[in-house]
């Protein structure tokens, strides 16, 4: 177990490596006390792929949210994520030693446990086992069956499993940048737990996070996740078409989309604006329309609301997504990216920020530090 006095959650993204450390209030809330964040060297679509890269990433991150905070942590809770990701139904049940007693919190992690006894190829391993529903002898459904009185306890639950090699790897960046790593949580069980609301996770709910280098899609129902899948493409995406489609450097392509960007052409609030598009290698800056710029983010972008359909589709949950659509990660600071998601995805839809934090709050009001935010409160709990 963590013996910190201070919380620390590790976002290890495509484009950047953001670290949250944290404190708890009198109230039980996060109070944010150093921020860190630094460009992403040696990680492609949400997998480290250089460890001598990654790890100097999160040593710097790390580092500049322990100067911020004026403190030292011995260790982090740190995210993950990729296409390497499966989350897969699974079923426990134990009979309980003697008829008509109380169940405890020692049945339940046995038939936890039970529900954990299930083959994995050789090149997964087990990251979550999340209870959807606890039975007690056949017939009664119940959140948390502590106290109740039964003879057999059953629990229908999710498996989350991920591939050995990716989650050792963010372990050895961790390790090898001088720190404890307590706990990896896939990142969109990250998000969620900054962005979403209670009613949201129970009337039924789908997060977007869309990232610098995948888009996370996962599915609330019931108050757990049903459902999760992941897009390999997100934010650098779009860089990469800005850079090709006006000819100009990937870092100037990032700057443009961050200056002028919007998610469609009808969010342009002047469409006269003229843009300075800089050369390669010492070529001659030009000038191009607004227009053109915002025709080639708002393709890729619709793009990936187009997959993130069918992703709703093909989970067969749309019918159980009564609360609509949350957008968070570093794209949803896209201006009118929450109105085109909604009209693509049919769902009331709104962008999701880390909340009920305190301490630097400004700091951390951004969807694109939501993950690590919510590596935080996982920590908290």
């Amino acid at each position: 177990m963590p013996k910190d006095r201070y919380f620390t959650g590790l976002d290890i993204g495509t484009t950047k490596v953001a670290c949250v450390i944290a404190n708890r209030t009198e109230e039980g809330k996060p109070n944010v006390i150093g921020v860190g964040v630094v460009p992403s060297d040696g990680i492609n679509r949400g997998v480290i792929q250089n460890i001598e890269k990654a790890t100097l990433c999160v040593q710097e991150a790390i580092e500049r949210a322990e100067k911020m905070a004026g403190v030292k942590v011995e260790g982090v809770f740190a995210g993950i994520s990729g296409e390497h990701i499966n989350i897969v139904p699974s079923a426990g049940m134990v009979a309980l030693p003697k008829a008509n007693r109380d169940i405890t919190r020692e049945d339940v992690e046995r038939v936890m446990k039970q529900a954990e006894t299930m083959r994995l190829p050789a090149d997964e391993e087990i990251l979550h086992v999340i209870p959807r529903k606890f039975i007690v002898d056949g017939k009664v459904e119940v959140e948390d069956p502590v106290g109740m009185i039964g003879t057999k306890l059953e629990v229908k639950a999710n498996i989350i499993t991920g591939a050995t090699a990716a989650i050792q790897n963010v372990r050895k960046v961790v390790e090898r940048a001088g720190y404890k790593l307590y706990d990896i949580v896939l990142q969109p069980l990250a998000s969620a737990a900054s962005v979403l609301q209670e009613d949201e996770l129970i009337h039924g709910v789908v997060l977007v996070d869309i990232g610098g280098g995948t888009t996370d899609v996962a599915i609330f129902t019931e108050g757990s996740i049903a459902y999760a899948s992941i897009i390999p493409w997100g934010g650098d995406s779009i860089t990469n078409d800005i850079a090709l489609g006006l000819k100009t450097s990937r870092r100037d392509a990032e700057k443009l989309k961050i200056e002028y960007g919007v998610a469609a052409r009808n969010f342009i609030k002047d469409d006269s604006v003229k843009i300075r598009v800089p050369g390669i290698g010492g070529r001659k800056d030009k000038e191009i329309p607004i227009e053109t710029l915002i025709m080639i983010i708002e393709a890729r972008v619709d793009e990936i609301l187009g997959f993130v359909n069918e992703k709703i589709e093909k989970s067969g949950l749309r019918d159980f997504i009564g609360a609509g659509a949350v957008i968070t990660g570093g794209t949803a600071n896209l201006p009118g990216i929450a109105d085109l998601a909604e009209a693509r995805l049919d769902l009331h839809t709104k962008v999701g920020v880390p909340r009920e934090v305190a301490g630097l709050k400004d700091a951390v009001d951004n969807p694109a530090l939501a993950t690590a935010v919510g590596l935080v409160l996982h920590a908290m709990e």
